[in-house]
């Protein structure tokens, strides 16, 4: 169902970006520009989100739509963006590729946005190539999806799928060398994510004794849990759902770690006993924890948010809906560092290609390095764990794998 809303909002003030540079606004090529899009009135800013927010994936990225949602009724409330208002429009894709390049040709041809704000699409691939012709950028998402690390149109909030393989693996290799990974037998984000592992491990320093694919509706994992025990594994990286797993494999009398990570870890395994100490690495900022959130002022003002335009959600905010504020906040900075007054899909290109290498929203995203024409791969994760039922800090909030390995394993893609 389709959800025009003119959502009113509040987010931390600009001043916080003040190593933001603002550069001259871009001026596309005529062919580009006849596939440009932007607002419908002057006083209007309007923008879409797309997501596979119901079917399979809906315990994991449903919550990112109010997520999105939230960010935009903050802004909004605030005054909106250079005194203008954001109109947003959410289509839910339900992870069908037909449906999803149907609903971006929706928001693209019929309501003019201009950016697709909070990329959670599972069948992302499938659309890509058409944003890339009509150069509509497509700001934060699920990063591990491929166009965020190889379409130049694409622009990342979290970690690229080669960073968060460097971490997961990290993050094992603390409990010992001999590691067992089972990813999603079903999804082609698993299968890049294994094949990855593979080639990773030995830059990290890591025995993969089992990197195998299996169904996330599989009626038992005894055996998978039996094999990574005979094979002396130390750890498990979890890539399928990841109560059943543990507490399975618990039976077993494993005294094994366990990681996870990519937004995988539903609330269910908060209050596992199983679940208790499992290392998580997120791909994206983790503002879903409180004591995390609570360390910053942006941090704040997203819990404030939350209190004022979502307290459904309060104290039991999901990685998706933190990670989709996230992404608005990415946007609300491009368009900061453009000199237009008037918002458009180039306007906004032209704030992200102003903002400064290195830029990270106050440490929110990792570094960005974002370069026109170029895919930004980042190199970054994030690290939580689950301590008595709750998320909570890790000893390290961020990890980063060398650049130039996740430049090279991009690029093979």
């Amino acid at each position: 169902m389709r959800a025009p809303n003119m959502l009113t909002a509040r987010l931390t003030k600009a001043s916080r970006f003040a190593g933001v540079t603002v550069a001259a606004a871009m001026t596309l090529t005529a062919a580009a520009a006849c596939g440009s899009s932007g607002s419908a009135s002057p006083d209007e800013i309007v923008i879409g989100a797309i997501g596979s927010y119901t079917g399979r994936t809906a315990s994991t990225i449903g919550p990112a739509k109010d997520g999105i949602q939230m960010w935009a009724d903050s802004v909004n409330a605030a005054g909106g963006i250079k005194g203008k208002k954001v109109k947003l429009f959410i289509e839910d894709d339900a992870g069908n590729a037909t449906t999803a390049l149907a609903k971006v040709k929706e928001l693209v041809e019929k309501d003019h946005v201009s950016a697709i704000v909070s990329d959670n699409s599972v069948p992302s691939p499938t659309w890509s190539q058409y944003v890339e012709q009509k150069q509509i950028p497509v700001i934060g998402g699920f990063s591990l999806t491929p166009p965020f690390y190889t379409s130049p149109m694409f622009f990342p909030t979290g970690a690229s799928t080669a960073a968060q393989t460097y971490v997961e693996l990290q993050v094992a290799k603390s409990f010992g060398p001999k590691v067992a990974s089972y990813v999603c037998a079903e999804s082609p984000n698993c299968a890049a994510l294994s094949a990855q592992q593979d080639e990773v491990a030995h830059d990290v320093g890591v025995d993969l004794v089992i990197n195998q694919k299996v169904s996330s509706t599989a009626p038992s994992y005894v055996p998978q849990c039996q094999a990574a025990k005979d094979a002396g594994a130390q750890s498990m990286i979890i890539k399928v759902p990841v109560r059943p797993v543990a507490e399975q494999c618990r039976t077993l009398g494993m005294p094994i770690g366990y990681v996870s990570g990519g937004g995988n870890v539903t609330a269910d395994v908060l209050q596992s006993p199983a679940g208790q100490g499992l290392k998580n690495v997120d791909n994206r900022y983790p503002l879903y924890v409180d004591a995390i959130a609570q360390r910053t002022p942006a941090g704040q003002a997203f819990e404030d948010a939350v209190t004022k335009f979502a307290p459904s959600v309060k104290g039991n905010v999901q990685p998706f809906f933190s990670a989709a504020y996230i992404d608005g906040m990415l946007f609300k900075a491009a368009v900061e560092a453009s000199n237009s007054d008037n918002v458009t899909s180039e306007s906004v290109l032209a704030g992200l290609y102003a903002l400064p290498q290195g830029f990270d929203l106050g440490g929110f995203t990792p570094p960005l390095n974002i370069t026109k024409g170029q895919p930004t791969v980042t190199n970054c994760a994030f690290l939580t764990q689950i301590e008595n039922g709750k998320w909570a800090p890790s000893d390290q909030l961020k990890v980063c794998a060398p650049q130039d390995l996740v430049t090279s394993l991009a690029k093979q893609k």
